[in-house]
């Protein structure tokens, strides 16, 4: 004759096994969690990898002056090379018609 437990052990094997599968979620949940943390972390990690920051030199110099910007001021001529005096060969290029 096989005995039964009392049910008091029921019960508590039936609150075991559902603690059981709360814990399980508890733990999956903060795997994921934490996965999400470092997905969200990976953009910002491959942009630092392949752009650099401004650095504080840059931006201002040691008297805490921003430094001058390059070329001519506004309102300044334009340059170019001068005109050539003599030209070896002269092309005329008409675009769509054939010959």
């Amino acid at each position: 004759m096989s005995q039964r437990p009392p049910p008091r052990a029921d019960t508590l094997q039936r609150q075991n096994r559902r603690l059981k599968q709360q814990n399980r979620r508890q733990r999956k949940i903060v795997e994921l969690k934490e996965s999400n943390k470092r997905l969200r972390l990976e953009p910002r990690e491959y942009r630092q990898q392949h752009y650099k920051a401004k650095s504080p030199a840059a931006e201002t110099s040691a008297a805490g002056h921003r430094p001058k910007k390059r070329g001519a001021s506004k309102g300044h001529p334009g340059w170019s090379r001068p005109v050539p005096r003599h030209v070896d060969k002269h092309v005329d290029v008409t675009f769509g018609a054939r010959s």
